[in-house]
């Protein structure tokens, strides 16, 4: 399997080494995967190539930010299976990000749990 859930280290620069700002971003990123995860649901639907696409593009960036490393590569793959024009795997790979994402939020809620020092 390709990269870590969550790379720490990215997460901590993106987050200017701050803790509390850590913590909040996990926070973000869990309570905005129900609707992230219906707009994908829903694209994929719809055969909607164009706002799969973009949906996962800009996932995929905020994802490498955070150091989500796993849910920035099934991105990756769904834009390019949408950029094909066909979209023949957005089903499976719409369920795989889904299982990248939960794991992300998890990894992220440890965090979130975390005591500040």
């Amino acid at each position: 399997m390709e990269g870590l859930t969550l790379n720490r280290e990215r997460l901590r620069q993106s987050a200017g080494d701050d803790p509390e700002l850590e913590r909040e971003l996990g926070a973000e990123f869990a309570n905005a995967l129900p609707a992230l995860m219906e707009r994908f649901a829903s694209a994929g639907r719809e055969g909607a190539l164009d706002r799969l696409r973009s949906a996962a593009h800009c996932l995929k960036g905020s994802s490498r930010t955070l150091g989500l490393e796993r849910v920035a590569a099934a991105c990756e793959r769904i834009e390019a299976d949408a950029a094909t024009g066909a979209g023949d795997n957005s089903a499976a790979l719409i369920v795989e990000l889904r299982a990248r994402c939960e794991e992300a939020a998890a990894a992220l809620q440890a965090i979130v749990m975390e005591r500040a020092p």
